[in-house]
């Protein structure tokens, strides 16, 4: 997400997130100060901030996150309901994020009797209708515990983001990319 946020961060762009916290483990403070000035510090060698300029950058990427909190299902389903009306007012949104996806298995259980596998192929379905009608990356989290049921349902999304070699590209996943108002390109080799 750090670097998600901060992938133009030294030209004065953000990639703009919703985040939606399902699980309210997200501890702001520890991403500002570890994650961001991490990648601020890191990330350009030739640039050196004072310590005003690093402020700046880790308020500005703050700002670029919208963090919508659910605490039952009826507020994640109208948080859903409303992203799509946040993602057509707001075309530098680059990603969705949401965790814990299984939050609310047991409370939507109870009103539908469903599979696990079946409430993570409707969110999971939704989430890809999405993304793809606003060409947005998505990134969510599960506890691996839910992970395994009788139809065996397996996630394993492991992204690998390089970074910029000497001719300025960054790798996605061993796939060439760059991040424009679009938002996530890749360069087809």
């Amino acid at each position: 997400m750090a670097r998600a946020v901060l992938s133009n961060w030294s030209e004065g762009r953000y990639c703009e997130i919703i985040f939606i916290d399902l699980t309210h483990k997200f501890d702001v403070m520890h991403f500002a100060n570890h994650h961001l000035r991490h990648i601020i510090l890191t990330q350009n060698d030739e640039i050196v901030l004072t310590p005003e300029e690093e402020n700046a950058a880790v308020q500005k990427s703050l700002e670029s996150i919208t963090l919508l909190n659910c605490h039952s299902l009826e507020q994640f389903e109208i948080a859903f309901t409303e992203l799509e009306d946040l993602i057509w007012h707001n075309n530098n949104i680059g990603l969705l994020v949401i965790d814990g996806l299984e939050r609310f298995y047991w409370e939507d259980c109870h009103q539908r009797l469903q599979r696990m596998s079946t409430y993570y192929k409707k969110w999971v379905t939704k989430l890809q209708q999405i993304c793809q009608e606003h060409n947005l990356s998505c990134c969510f989290t599960v506890e691996s515990s839910h992970l395994k049921t009788k139809a065996e349902v397996i996630i394993d999304y492991e992204l690998k983001i390089s970074k910029k070699d000497a001719n300025g590209l960054s790798k996605l996943n061993n796939r060439i990319f760059f991040t424009d108002e679009n938002g996530i390109n890749f360069v087809d080799e």
